[in-house]
């Protein structure tokens, strides 16, 4: 995978991104602006896009390597095909860990052997008020 800047691959990334994050919290043009100020870094190959995000672990003093999306053209096992990458890097900066967080259906049977499904996290939106 080679690093990529986002606005050079918008709007291939942008029809792939945008329906599988239809129901997450964040979206592309949050990606966007994050790849944009340094924050996230977007890499690809072969009409696979993976957005990854170096951040400390909460409450630790250890980074991890967050995979914010993973997304391909045409065949599935985006994430299997590119894991050996993120694994590589995630130990290259150091990270004690490599995390990806969807609330998408089936990554319980998705997810390459070896993940773990580690928290489950309950949340509830709160009016303005």
């Amino acid at each position: 995978m080679i690093r990529l800047d986002i606005d050079a691959v918008w709007d291939e990334f942008l029809k792939l991104a945008a329906p599988v994050m239809a129901d997450e919290d964040d979206g592309p043009e949050d990606i966007r602006q994050a790849c944009r100020n340094g924050q996230a870094w977007l890499f690809g190959n072969d009409g696979a896009y993976l957005v990854l995000q170096y951040q400390l672990r909460p409450a630790t003093a250890r980074m991890q390597l967050l995979i914010w999306l993973a997304v391909s053209r045409g065949a599935q096992g985006c994430i299997a095909r590119n894991l050996p990458f993120a694994e590589a890097l995630a130990r290259r900066l150091g990270a004690s860990r490599l995390l990806f967080k969807t609330k998408r259906k089936g990554f319980d049977r998705a997810m390459p052997r070896g993940w773990t499904a580690d928290h489950i996290i309950w949340t509830r939106e709160l009016a303005d008020g």
